[in-house]
């Protein structure tokens, strides 16, 4: 008898389908893991795609988004933030910032666009996505594009980061709420 699994976790597509892809990709590009990982009920809103999360969104401002960015709030055991630098071609070049990036059409989810920006970016898998942080922010990319950043905390299998010139663990005494709450205390 086989058992059903959880709505909320998210697992790999297919061997077949994997194999397929990795194919695909460059010696030098990353390869990622298979999105395994669970996530607090309070995200339901974000377990859905890209096109979907945008076709039923608000307009704030009246405007329609026309893209998410995700970010991911890691924390060590010694509840030190983890913080990467931007490349010095990006708009703010050289500034630092949690882990993160565009919601891609290719994400099954945007909670998914999260695991897959942190490990792009840190190579640390997720293993479960808690809450929210704030209520998303809002604003024009260079083209005028309306876009909405959501960042979420998130839980990793392993914090072995390799600290370089690039990303650094910081201390800055914000409060965590405990896993179930959904909302980040801030």
């Amino acid at each position: 008898m086989a058992s059903a699994l959880p709505e909320t976790l998210i697992t790999s597509p297919p061997a077949s389908t994997t194999a397929t892809a990795e194919a695909t990709v460059s010696p030098t590009e990353k390869i990622p893991p298979p999105p395994l990982f669970n996530f607090d009920q309070s995200l339901a809103d974000f377990n859905v795609s890209l096109s979907a999360f945008l076709a039923t969104s608000p307009k704030p401002h009246g405007i329609k988004l026309r893209g998410v960015c995700v970010g991911a709030f890691v924390f060590d055991a010694a509840q030190r933030l983890l913080l990467v630098q931007r490349a010095p071609h990006d708009s703010y070049p050289l500034c630092w910032e949690v882990p993160g990036g565009a919601a891609d059409i290719e994400d099954e989810t945007i909670l998914e666009a999260v695991a897959r920006e942190l490990w792009e970016e840190t190579s640390l898998q997720a293993r479960y996505i808690s809450g929210v942080v704030g209520e998303g922010y809002t604003f024009l990319t260079r083209r005028s594009a309306c876009v909405c950043k959501y960042s979420f905390v998130v839980d990793v299998e392993a914090y072995d980061v390799k600290v370089d010139p690039e990303s650094m663990w910081i201390s800055c005494g914000l409060p965590r709420t405990r896993p179930g709450q959904g909302r980040w205390a801030i």
